[in-house]
């Protein structure tokens, strides 16, 4: 009985410790990121059996209490996460996650930045199991943790940025929600967050800022691309808040020029800070002007596209870029928009194609739409990824265009003759899906000598998205 009262007081005792520690960060903490908190015991069930001698004196087993105050014990918790979301297990993942989190707080302070990965994986699991409310009330945290830590370590905060913003763009590539178009603009807010700190602690021509600033150039795009969908024309799709406000919307086309001439001004800025910087290589003019007429293409906008892709082409070849390299660069198949900025020419130690692209689809909300660089999402699925093979004709278009004056020839660049070659799984489902997506896609011309160049021969593996 001696020894029964003994084990029962150490075991209260315990309780008592950890119970008066987790008030302690309880009371710090603000609600949105009490939300979605493990409790102490939430791994009891989880623990190891226990032995005939280590029950108590009645035969029932002792409570087992997890030790948060343990220094390993968020790394041993994430290991042991990252192998249920492998096996599927996303519930128990996301409980391991949080626990995981929670350790890290109250052993290394609230707003200490190791926590960011923690905080990724554990999103990652609530967007697998699309626990979109849990999502927001995370993400609300994310950020407010940011705000916490900007002037602490500018690389760190940069860092979580950067994996913030790529969450909230696997969120709106998710099918589970219809919320997409919101999440690109909390994606594009954080990128500019990016930017404001990188303006105010190194200055507006630090070259840093291209790399953002490029990011809300395809995220503009990727509005854009949303929004012209014929059957998505609700104001959610149209605007840059998340409630509707009577009275005012855009239209589709004003919305798809508002973000045309946002994406244009940021690309000049870009160049403009590279023009400004003695440490930039000669051909980056040269690469800018690439972009740039690359996004007028993207907008249906060939015949101002057209002599910015010449001008590029003259600027390389005076930057002393070797001719064949030029020709070769330009007669590769690129599908557009380039998912990177791209400054400096090492196009010479590539092995590329002309013939034939590859492509792997980011969300079938967004067909004919390249993943972004930064995209974090966990496939949640363990089938082979569906594909097709096809082979089409790239082909200039120059169609008349009636002004009042004149009669001028508008430029356009097309897919035609597009064929099936093969398909994964093979059915007819696979190959109209296929056609029907490809469709979507933007090329850049291909160039010789500066003039635009057919080919009738082009072949393309396209990757369906799991999402």
């Amino acid at each position: 009985m001696h020894h029964a009262l003994v084990k029962g007081l150490t075991y209260s005792i315990s309780l008592a410790a950890l119970f008066c520690a987790a008030m302690t960060i309880a009371q710090s903490l603000p609600a949105e990121e009490l939300v979605g908190t493990v409790s102490i015991n939430s791994f009891a069930a989880s623990a190891p059996p226990v032995s005939a001698t280590e029950l108590d004196d009645d035969g029932t087993e002792p409570p087992h209490w997890i030790n948060n105050f343990d220094q390993a014990l968020s790394e041993s918790l994430a290991q042991q996460a990252n192998v249920l979301m492998e096996q599927g297990f996303y519930a128990d993942a996301e409980l391991a996650f949080a626990q995981a989190l929670q350790a890290e707080r109250i052993n290394h302070g609230l707003h200490n930045s190791n926590q960011i990965p923690l905080l990724e994986a554990l999103l990652e699991s609530l967007l697998a199991q699309r626990k979109w409310d849990k999502l927001d009330q995370r993400f609300a945290y994310w950020e407010q943790l940011n705000r916490r830590i900007v002037f602490s370590n500018v690389s760190k905060l940069l860092d979580s940025e950067q994996r913030l913003s790529g969450l909230y763009m696997a969120a709106a590539a998710s099918r589970g929600t219809s919320q997409s178009a919101w999440y690109l603009i909390k994606a594009k807010n954080v990128n500019w967050q990016a930017v404001t700190v990188i303006e105010q602690i190194y200055g507006k021509d630090d070259l840093r800022l291209p790399h953002w600033l490029y990011k809300i150039v395809l995220t503009h795009y990727y509005q854009s691309h949303l929004n012209q969908r014929r059957w998505m024309t609700s104001f959610e799709y149209k605007s840059d808040t998340p409630a509707f406000i009577p009275g005012w919307a855009l239209s589709t086309r004003e919305y798809r020029q508002q973000n045309f001439d946002i994406g244009l001004e940021l690309l000049e800025r870009i160049a403009s800070i590279y023009a400004n910087s003695d440490a930039v290589r000669p051909e980056t003019e040269a690469m800018m002007l690439v972009h740039q007429a690359d996004w007028q293409l993207l907008f249906d906008q060939g015949q101002a596209a057209l002599p910015i892709y010449q001008n590029a082409y003259q600027s390389l070849l005076t930057a002393g870029v070797p001719q064949v390299e030029v020709d070769q660069f330009f007669n590769q198949a690129t599908i557009l928009p380039a998912s990177e900025l791209s400054i400096g020419w090492n196009f010479a130690d590539q092995q590329v194609s002309a013939t034939t692209a590859n492509f792997v689809a980011w969300s079938q909300l967004y067909p004919g739409v390249h993943a972004p660089n930064d995209y974090r999402y966990r496939s949640t699925s363990n089938k082979q990824a569906e594909r097709a093979t096809v082979k089409f004709t790239l082909e200039p278009r120059l169609s008349p265009l009636h002004t009042f004056d004149r009669e001028l020839r508008k430029f356009n660049y097309e897919i035609t003759n597009l064929q099936i070659v093969e398909c994964f799984p093979e059915n007819e489902s696979i190959a109209q899906r296929a056609l029907d997506e490809i469709r979507y896609l933007q090329l850049r011309p291909l160039m010789s000598g500066g003039t635009v160049l057919s080919s009738t021969d082009v072949g393309l593996n396209y990757v369906f998205a799991q999402n």
